[in-house]
């Protein structure tokens, strides 16, 4: 019996209702960009990987989708150069070999480049709209598709907040024009120094709090070292029902991360959260977390009081 004929998942086929549904939305919306003096631009499906890769944090780069080159990829490979010290092959170093190119993963990224490799033939304040399909190799699920459209409209070169206003006023103009309720919430991206925090709530805290899991929970005292691996591993060289209530204890600890982030309004919809140090590694293996909101950068070591330090030096220097 032959096969049915499928598309991957993640990919969708529209219809003439469903193309004709969406051509009355996008030209809606383009019609909105061009009366605010937007001009259109397309950018290629790919872009070299070297413009994708960290862009995107970690997690991000692992949601590319990797062109691989064409003819014998594979021929000219130095084993040696793709082989780690261990003796296993380096999947990433050979990922880099093997592929230069990659389907952009977002607008803003491709956007960047073309401003940079064409700021001699564009004049400032530069005002584009760009709307064109987008790619992430991400876990398919209901309203995530690794395959979507993007609408995006920007104004770069320009320090003016009035930029930032027209953008809202485009927003709010498509969705009338769409017949669709919406709530906007504006967020303000200068940092306020009455509404600047500094809590306790790091790697020390949780090996602590874990430490003291086990000793209400099991009766036992646990070196620091294994609660260290157990947060920057995943695991630990323990007995199985010791290392269940070390994952429990961590585990509701970076849910409290979350909980305080939140009483001070984290939105994750409205912000991008960024963790430094050694807390990523907690976050990453124990957080419950949109991934795609989270970028984790674990070559960095600061204190969040060295931030926080940071961001009223700088409102000193604005005169603020």
């Amino acid at each position: 019996m032959a096969q049915k004929p499928s598309i991957p998942k993640g990919t969708r086929d529209f219809g003439q209702k469903e193309m004709a549904e969406r051509n009355y939305i996008f030209d809606t919306i383009r019609s909105v960009f061009k009366t605010f003096g937007y001009a259109q631009i397309e950018t290629p499906a790919m872009e070299n990987l070297s413009t994708l890769l960290g862009k995107y944090g970690e997690e991000g780069d692992k949601l590319l989708f990797r062109i691989l080159n064409s003819g014998d990829a594979f021929g000219s490979v130095d084993t040696a150069q793709v082989t780690g010290e261990d003796g296993r092959l380096d999947s990433r170093a050979l990922s880099l070999k093997v592929c230069e190119k990659g389907l952009r993963y977002d607008l803003t990224v491709p956007f960047a480049r073309y401003v940079v490799q064409h700021q001699n033939e564009i004049s400032f304040p530069f005002k584009r709209f760009q709307m064109q399909p987008v790619w992430r190799a991400d876990r398919p699920q209901k309203g995530r598709y690794r395959e979507f459209y993007q609408c995006d409209v920007d104004a770069i070169g320009s320090k003016s907040q009035l930029c930032e206003l027209e953008l809202v006023q485009i927003v709010d103009k498509v969705f009338k024009l769409l017949d669709i309720r919406v709530l906007m919430k504006i967020n303000n991206r200068k940092p306020i120094t009455t509404q600047s925090y500094t809590e306790k709530m790091g790697v020390n805290q949780c090996v602590k709090a874990a430490s003291n899991a086990m000793m209400n929970k099991l009766s036992v005292t646990v070196d620091e070292t294994i609660i260290q691996s157990m947060i920057r591993y995943g695991k630990a060289d323990i007995d199985s029902e010791y290392a269940e209530v070390l994952r429990q204890a961590i585990s509701e600890y970076a849910d409290g991360i979350f909980s305080l982030l939140r009483k001070y309004e984290y939105d994750p919809k409205l912000m991008r959260l960024y963790i430094t140090g050694g807390g990523g590694k907690l976050v990453e293996n124990f957080g419950t977390y949109e991934h795609d909101r989270v970028t984790i950068i674990e070559d960095i070591c600061a204190s969040a009081k060295g931030y926080e330090e940071f961001a009223i030096a700088q409102l000193r220097r604005e005169g603020k």
